[in-house]
């Protein structure tokens, strides 16, 4: 175990918000002027791989992006906070996770969100990384991929005796008994109205620091904390 410490495998999911501006949300049909424009790095796997990252562990992503500009952008993100690269795949067959996001001047916001290549990270692909889910002390996961490629995940990390953890938002009406079976620790994130980008306007990889810290910490390895 010990050449595990401060190894950190997140599987799920990774998106890009593209967040619009404007003094109040238009009406059914309306079009209405934009302040500003931005775009960010989301997905609430990412958010975990990042923060873990940022934290000072060496960390593993097993994700799905599209062939696209937006594919390119988050790879190059990922490589920017020193995350491993290898199991980062991509597919031609659809977009990368997208999230188009509307935010009026009260901070009130509309959001679709489209999994695209987050829909098609299978349990396979799972099965591919598991030298490398082998080779960490903790696996992360969401519930923002297929939830059988996330049982997959969260089982090979149990046989492989990784604290496993599953943060289970957005929440779906329930989650299967031989799902939770896997996890390690309880999952202790709270989600408005579940949407996994509510205030990432302004704030995106940070909001899951404190958490990260605390779930870290709580696993034992000291290593983790930045």
């Amino acid at each position: 175990m010990a050449h595990r410490v401060g190894r950190v495998c997140v599987v799920g999911s990774s998106n890009v918000d593209l967040i619009a501006y404007t003094d109040r949300l238009p009406l059914p049909g309306e079009t209405v002027l934009g302040s500003h424009f931005s775009q960010g790095f989301g997905g609430k796997g990412a958010n975990q791989a990042v923060q873990a990252a940022r934290l000072g562990s060496h960390v593993v992503m097993v994700t799905k992006l599209g062939e696209d500009s937006y594919g390119a952008q988050t790879r190059d993100n990922y490589a920017a906070n020193s995350i491993d690269l290898t199991h980062v795949l991509s597919t031609p067959l659809v977009s990368s996770g997208l999230a188009p996001i509307t935010v009026d001047k009260h901070g009130t916001n509309c959001i679709i969100v489209i999994p695209g290549a987050n829909d098609l990270l299978s349990e396979q692909d799972v099965r591919d990384a598991v030298r490398s889910i082998e080779s960490c002390a903790v696996l992360m996961c969401q519930n923002e991929v297929p939830l059988a490629t996330t049982k997959e995940a969260l089982r090979l990390g149990k046989e492989h005796g990784l604290t496993t953890i599953f943060n289970v938002a957005p929440a779906p009406p329930s989650l299967p008994d031989d799902v939770l079976q896997y996890e390690s620790m309880p999952s202790l994130t709270l989600s408005t109205m579940h949407g996994s980008r509510e205030s990432r306007h302004h704030h995106h990889h940070h909001r899951h620091r404190h958490l990260t810290r605390i779930l870290l910490r709580c696993a034992d390895w000291s290593t983790f904390s930045a």
